[in-house]
């Protein structure tokens, strides 16, 4: 993940504040670290469908959670679709 780029835009551009941004930083890392994925990766292989995927399909996750890192997944495919090529 492109961690500090993304904190940089979401801000400017994805219309969240810093602080959240910041949150969204730590879900989106969390998800890495918990599936195994790393997100540009899977944004260059499926569009985060993968990722999308394997997290919604966690029923071992509080709903509150599930909910902020699938939120932090749509704010980073936007990123992706915003800053790639």
């Amino acid at each position: 993940m492109r961690a500090a780029a993304f904190a940089d835009w979401a801000p400017v551009h994805g219309g969240l504040l810093a602080t959240s941004a910041r949150s969204y930083v730590s879900y989106l890392s969390s998800v890495e670290r918990a599936y195994g994925i790393e997100l540009d990766a899977d944004w260059r292989a499926t569009r985060l469908t993968r990722t999308r995927t394997v997290l919604g399909e966690d029923r071992a996750l509080n709903r509150n959670t599930q909910r902020n890192r699938l939120s932090a997944l749509a704010k980073y495919e936007d990123f992706c679709s915003a800053t790639s090529g």
